[in-house]
């Protein structure tokens, strides 16, 4: 964040006034560079504490202006705002921004800019106020950039859910199909899963978020996909590596989405039903469930003495 901002103050009475200009930090715990607050040329040499802010006096004559300037540099910070303060009446305020990068948020309760252009790598925002009541305040999110660590944990501590998912659509599927898989099988199903989750979270300290996430999941399919193609056939295979895409790939992939995994799930699960619910509607649940009758035994014949 790089901030520069002009003023003017001006006495409009008819005696000299002393004039007192305070300015509050944007964050008290953020650190500030190439700060600079000046009045009529004169810099402020007090001891700045951001938790104190700044206030200097400035004599002015009636009818007369003075000029002061605020910049300085700052990072670290998720978003970025002007406030007007108890001010209810704006007037000949211009803010122009310039940003380097092209997704922008203007948090709620903020007002959009009135003017807007695109760069070749950001944006150019200008909020005009020559005479405004009541102006909202001006502020900016910055884009967030997922943090691996974080992103990694809670995707091995969801990923019995997403297996869950996956396990409902082979045993009701294999049902219907006739395929019958033995819990053996399906050890090395949930271990081929697994193989997503444990190699994400060592792939991403070494190579990019991205690209680990790609070949833990190409791994991962291959590993599924290749064992049940073995073990049943290509049909079957195909669709546990469609149902294994959705609530694996997918499932996981909102995590880099901040408050949407939930809403995931249960777009996920209702979708899930629905599909089920089509391919399993004429299936008669009698029968798939009736046991079989065992075969009566008949003693051994009595051997001819």
């Amino acid at each position: 964040m790089d901030f520069h901002g002009d003023y003017s103050l001006q006495n409009p009475t008819q005696i000299t006034q002393t004039i007192y200009v305070r300015f509050e930090f944007p964050a008290t715990d953020a650190s500030y560079s190439d700060f600079a607050f000046v009045i009529d040329g004169v810099a402020s040499t007090g001891n700045n504490k951001t938790a104190e802010g700044i206030t200097e006096a400035v004599t002015l004559a009636p009818g007369k202006s003075a000029k002061f300037t605020v910049a300085y540099k700052s990072r670290g910070t998720d978003r970025w705002g002007y406030s007007f303060g108890d001010t209810t009446r704006i007037r000949n305020f211009r803010l122009a921004m310039t940003t380097d990068f092209s997704e922008f948020d203007f948090p709620a309760g903020t007002g959009s800019p009135t003017e807007r252009a695109r760069t070749s790598n950001g944006w150019n925002f200008v909020w005009s106020y020559p005479d405004v009541i009541n102006a909202q305040a001006i502020a900016m999110g910055m884009p967030s950039v997922a943090n691996p660590g974080p992103v990694a944990s809670r995707m091995s501590f969801f990923a019995p859910v997403s297996l869950l998912f996956f396990f409902a659509v082979l045993v009701l599927m294999g049902m219907v199909w006739r395929i019958s898989l033995h819990p053996m099988n399906y050890f090395f199903l949930a271990a081929g899963c697994f193989a997503f989750q444990l190699l994400f979270a060592y792939l991403v300290d070494l190579i990019p978020l991205p690209i680990a996430f790609a070949i833990s999941a190409l791994v991962s399919l291959a590993l599924v996909s290749g064992y049940l193609f073995a073990a049943v056939g290509r049909r079957f295979a195909q669709l546990g590596a469609l149902a294994q895409f959705a609530y694996m790939v997918l499932f996981s992939y909102s995590f880099f989405f901040e408050g949407l995994t939930g809403l995931t799930i249960t777009i996920g699960a209702i979708i899930t039903l629905a599909l089920l619910m089509i391919a399993t509607a004429k299936v008669n649940w009698v029968d798939k469930f009736a046991s079989k009758p065992m075969p009566r035994g008949f003693p051994p014949p009595i051997p001819n003495v």
